[in-house]
C-alpha cells in the first residue's frame, strides 16, 4: 500500500490530520458489476487512507485517485426493490415536501439516478423536476411525466442558475466528490435567495459506532456526521436551518439556504466533535477485531463443509466479500435486484443468484449486510422454506 501523507484537511485547511484507518487493494467501484468473473476480479483497484481532522471533524481518504473512479450508465445501485427502502423513501419525499412547499416550482435533484425519487417528489410536491446525473441510462427517456420531469446528463454548477431552482435536493453524492468544498459553492453560485437544499450523506457516527466498517468504500473520499456536515455547509456560505438522521440512524441530513455572507451560519444544535473524536479512536481497534473474527469464522464453517450465502450485493456486500472473505469461501451470494442477477461481483468474481436459487443448495448461513433488511430477508427465506441461522455482519 502506498502511503500518502495528509499535509492539511481538505474541509477546514488545518493541517496534518491523523490517519486511524487502512486497508489495501479494494475495488475502486463497488456497485459495477462484472460480465464475468475474470473481468471482476481484474477490476481496478484503489487504497483506504482515512484520516481524521479534530478540528473540524472531516473524515477522508487521502488515497483516493478521482481518475480511477468513472461513473457510467452500467452503474448499478438501485435499493427500491426492497420495500423497507421504499418506505423510508417515500417518508423522506413527504418531509421534505412538508418542510419546504415546492408546489408549482421546480426541484432539482443532484445525482438523481434512474429518477425515482425525482418522480416521487413531484408527484407529492406537485411541482417540476430536472435530474442531472451522468450516469443516466443513455437507453432512458429524458423526460417523464409530459414534460414535468426531466434528466440532463451533465453535472449541476453555477451554469444552471437560469433554471431559478427552489429546492435542490442531493442524496448519497456528496461523500463521492473529491472536493465537497467545491461543489458546495459551486451549487451555492447556481442558486437564488429563496432557494433552499437538501443533503443526505452516510452518518459517519452510525459507521464508526456500529461499527460498521463495510460502509468505508473507496468511491466515499469523504464521511460526514451531523456537526461536521454542519460546519461545512457553513463554511461554504450556507446558512444551516435543519438537521436530522435518517434511515434509521444510518444517513444525516441537513437542510439550508445560502447566505447572504460567505460565512454563513448554523441554527441547529449539532455540536458533535468530542463525540466524533472518541468514536474514531474506538474505531481503529473494533475494525481489526471485526475483520480477525470473519476470517476465524468463515474458515472454520468452510473446514466442517458448511456452506454460507450473502444476501445483499450492495456497497457493503461487495466490500465484506473483498475484506472478510478474500479467499472466496462463501459461493453464494444473492441479490433482490434483478439488474444484478447473473453478473460477477467486483474483486472477488462469484456470480449474483436470484434468492430463490438458494433452494438448489440450502445455506447454513445467511450473512446479512444491514440491519435494516433482517426482517425483510428471513420472512423471504420462510416463504421459500429455508431456515438457516441469519446474521448482520
Amino acid at each position: 500500500m502506498t502511503q500518502h501523507v495528509a499535509t492539511r484537511c481538505n474541509a477546514c485547511g488545518t493541517a496534518a490530520p491523523r490517519t486511524f484507518f487502512e486497508v489495501p487493494d479494494i475495488p475502486v467501484l463497488v456497485c459495477a458489476l462484472w460480465p464475468d468473473a475474470d473481468s471482476a476480479r481484474a477490476c481496478p483497484k484503489g487504497d483506504l487512507q482515512l484520516t481524521y481532522c479534530a478540528n473540524c471533524g472531516a473524515i477522508e481518504n487521502q488515497a483516493f485517485d478521482a481518475e480511477r473512479v468513472v461513473y457510467t450508465d452500467q452503474y448499478e445501485n438501485s435499493l427500491h426493490f426492497s420495500e423497507f427502502f421504499q418506505g423510508y423513501v417515500r417518508d423522506l419525499a413527504q418531509g421534505i415536501v412538508a418542510r419546504f412547499s415546492p408546489s408549482g416550482g421546480t426541484v432539482v435533484e443532484i445525482g438523481s439516478g434512474d429518477g425515482q425519487f425525482l418522480e416521487l417528489m413531484t408527484e407529492l410536491g406537485d411541482c417540476r423536476g430536472v435530474g442531472f446525473d451522468p450516469s443516466y441510462d443513455r437507453d432512458a427517456p429524458d423526460e417523464l411525466d409530459g414534460g414535468r420531469v426531466r434528466f440532463v446528463r451533465e453535472y449541476f454548477d453555477e451554469s444552471q442558475k437560469a433554471l431559478g431552482a427552489d429546492l435542490v435536493v442531493c442524496r448519497q453524492v456528496l461523500e463521492h466528490v473529491p472536493d465537497p468544498g467545491a461543489m458546495l459553492r459551486s451549487v451555492r453560485a447556481a442558486l437564488t435567495p429563496e432557494s433552499a437544499v437538501v443533503f443526505e450523506v452516510p452518518n459517519a457516527l452510525y459507521t464508526l459506532e456500529a461499527p460498521s466498517l463495510w460502509d468505508v468504500i473507496y468511491e466515499h473520499v469523504t464521511y460526514w456526521s451531523a456537526g461536521s456536515l454542519a460546519r461545512l455547509f457553513a463554511a461554504c456560505g450556507y446558512d444551516v436551518t435543519g438537521s436530522e438522521t435518517t434511515y434509521a440512524d444510518q444517513f444525516v441530513a441537513i437542510d439550508a439556504r445560502p447566505s447572504a455572507s460567505d460565512q454563513g451560519s448554523i441554527g441547529v444544535a449539532v455540536d458533535d466533535l468530542a463525540h466524533l473524536t472518541g468514536a474514531v479512536e474506538l474505531f481503529s481497534a473494533a475494525w481489526r477485531e471485526t475483520i480477525a473474527g470473519w476470517h476465524e469464522e468463515l474458515a472454520a464453517r468452510a473446514a466442517r463443509g458448511e456452506r454460507v450465502a450473502l444476501w445483499g450485493t450492495g456497497a457493503r456486500g461487495v466490500n465484506f466479500l473483498n475484506i472478510a472473505d478474500p479467499t472466496g469461501s462463501i459461493a453464494q451470494v444473492v441479490d433482490i435486484n434483478p439488474r444484478k442477477h447473473g453478473k460477477h461481483v467486483p474483486g472477488t468474481g462469484q456470480q449474483v443468484a436470484r434468492p430463490e436459487d438458494l433452494k438448489a443448495n440450502p445455506p447454513d448461513l445467511v450473512v446479512v449486510m444491514n440491519p435494516n433488511y433482517l426482517d425483510e430477508i428471513q420472512t423471504s427465506l420462510n416463504d421459500m422454506g429455508l431456515h438457516p441461522e441469519v446474521r448482520c455482519a
